[in-house]
């Protein structure tokens, strides 16, 4: 009885002699069907574009539901591939820039189900994805159970993440308030120690540092709050009722109220006299009554 093969689409067929079968195999055409491959050595499905978009997408759909870290990391990573198109687009290498702000919008338009989220959190997002393999592992070693529920959107768990950071870096000194110094023969001053001392040595210490010295050790607040302080003491010390603070109170109110004043700076003072409920007829200009020296040698 002739031997007989199974071809793949499910016939019987006459055996292929041997001698065709190695003709066969000496042009690469396998006789019969081949072992299937060892299952541990395949390579992991990778997901493609579309199916990328496609689990973002209902992601976001879910997430107008009810907030879940393993759908925001779906969205973050739609985002990371806007960002990759958008650089591509922008022929850049850096994500930043007008062509790749203008690149990432047209990406936006064309997938409006992520416009959602606000643009300030956009950069956000892209951080947190960048970062995500050590804030997984923040997340499933130092966050409790009860707090994972709650830590989701990407942007608070950036900051948790930071400050954790931060914290971790931090040396036992500096966390009770004190300086930290690599030279043991320098004193190290202390909030308790700067509490404790006079107001004749705090005078000195801040007469050291002079004004320079102050600006950079005081908080962009702090220095905001001191600005806002010499202007009100300036103009509480100033004269209105001279001639040239008349007219330029006039010139100015004109200016406020002119047509074009809802371009360039005047746009700024009319913002905010309306916040504060107020109009350009309340503005007045005072003129400091202390007297200066001629500039120049005019």
């Amino acid at each position: 009885m002739s031997e007989v093969t199974e071809s793949r689409n499910g016939k019987i067929n006459p055996a292929v002699p041997q001698a065709s079968r190695e003709q066969l195999e000496a042009v690469d055409i396998p006789a019969t069907e081949k072992a299937a491959a060892n299952p541990s050595r395949l390579v992991p499905h990778q997901p493609s574009k579309s199916d990328i978009l496609r689990q973002a997408e209902e992601a976001m759909t879910r997430l107008a539901k009810g907030q879940s870290w393993d759908d925001w990391v779906k969205v973050m990573r739609a985002f990371d591939m806007g960002r990759s198109t958008a650089m591509l687009e922008a022929n850049t290498n850096r994500p930043f820039g007008p062509r790749y702000t203008a690149a990432f919008g047209k990406w936006l338009r064309c997938h409006p189900a992520f416009e959602a989220v606000h643009k300030t959190d956009r950069s956000r997002f892209l951080k947190c994805f960048d970062n995500l393999e050590e804030i997984n592992n923040w997340r499933c070693k130092n966050v409790p159970p009860h707090q994972l529920l709650k830590l989701n959107y990407p942007p608070t768990v950036l900051s948790h993440w930071e400050s954790w950071k931060k914290k971790q870096a931090r040396t036992p000194a500096e966390e009770n308030g004190v300086a930290h110094s690599t030279d043991p023969a320098k004193p190290v001053l202390t909030l308790e120690m700067w509490k404790a001392g006079s107001s004749k040595i705090k005078g000195k210490i801040l007469d050291y540092e002079a004004r320079n010295g102050l600006a950079r050790l005081m908080s962009p607040k702090l220095l905001a709050e001191l600005k806002d302080a010499l202007i009100g003491q300036e103009i509480h010390a100033a004269s209105t009722s001279t001639m040239l603070a008349v007219n330029l109170t006039k010139l100015l109110r004109r200016a406020l109220s002119a047509a074009n004043a809802a371009d360039g700076p005047f746009s700024e003072i009319n913002n905010k006299l309306k916040s504060s409920g107020r109009d350009p007829r309340d503005v007045l200009i005072a003129i400091n009554t202390r007297v200066k020296g001629k500039r120049g040698g005019a």
